[in-house]
């Protein structure tokens, strides 16, 4: 999950896969979901989006990603043949309908 204010990541936490095919698919396990979005409301962030790789894939919101997708203007960091990619979550996306490109700057 990807924890900052704003456009602003200041925090990337990992989570366990609880996804029953975890070779295909990932998925957040709930609690920590939950968890994160609490700790974060604390300390005056927000859970503004996730990060997660495509092995043997691009850097590009998969079918599946957009499937999985809430246009809730979220942040997805894909990371994928060295590189990473940020992509904001938008109602009729101009990537799979459901994703603008967006600009990753690392401080």
């Amino acid at each position: 999950m990807l924890i900052g204010r704003g456009d602003m990541i200041e925090e990337a936490c990992a989570t366990a896969n609880v996804a029953p095919d975890r070779q295909r698919r990932f998925e957040i396990d709930p609690a920590a979901l939950l968890a994160a979005h609490r700790t974060a409301r604390g300390s005056g962030h927000r859970v503004i989006g996730h990060y997660h790789s495509h092995p043997n894939g691009a850097a590009t919101p998969s079918l599946r990603d957009a499937a999985m997708a809430v246009e809730d203007g979220a942040v997805w960091v894909i990371a994928a043949g060295g590189r990473l990619a940020a992509y904001v979550a938008a109602k009729q996306g101009e990537l799979a309908g459901r994703f603008n490109p967006a600009a990753l700057k690392v401080v």
